[in-house]
């Protein structure tokens, strides 16, 4: 199973490739605090915020926050306070959050009657295993 990443993640990937954030190298906290520095807090911050005004889940995902749902005034109260090396950690969840993933499910066969059956009910014979 693959599981897509929100196109509201992808859109602020997007805004961050055009203050020349590269999208590959927003796993490193180091390269995104050097990028902070660089074009400076503010934009960052106003990506993050836009994000935050479409997208509610995604708070507590990219920071720890007390509350499970954060409102988005408390979000931008706390991002608004981060130094560098923070935000840049925020960047790097959000390139987590932007990945693609793909889920393998195990499957485990048992022998009922002589007929080979997995744990989710389905039937096998001696020739599809």
């Amino acid at each position: 199973m693959e599981s897509t990443p929100n196109p509201k993640v992808l859109r602020a990937i997007e805004q961050l490739y055009a203050l020349e954030f590269n999208p590959v190298m927003l796993g490193s906290v180091n390269y995104n605090e050097r990028n902070i520095r660089r074009i400076g807090k503010d934009k960052v911050v106003q990506i993050l915020e836009k994000l935050s005004i479409k997208e509610g889940t995604l708070r507590k995902r990219l920071m720890s926050l007390p509350k499970v749902y954060p409102t988005h005034q408390e979000f931008m109260a706390k991002i608004e306070r981060l130094d560098g090396k923070s935000l840049a950690e925020v960047l790097k969840r959000l390139s987590f959050l932007a990945q693609t993933k793909v889920y393998l499910f195990w499957n485990s066969f048992h022998s009922l009657n002589g007929v080979k059956v997995s744990k989710f009910g389905e039937v096998f014979s001696q020739r599809s295993i």
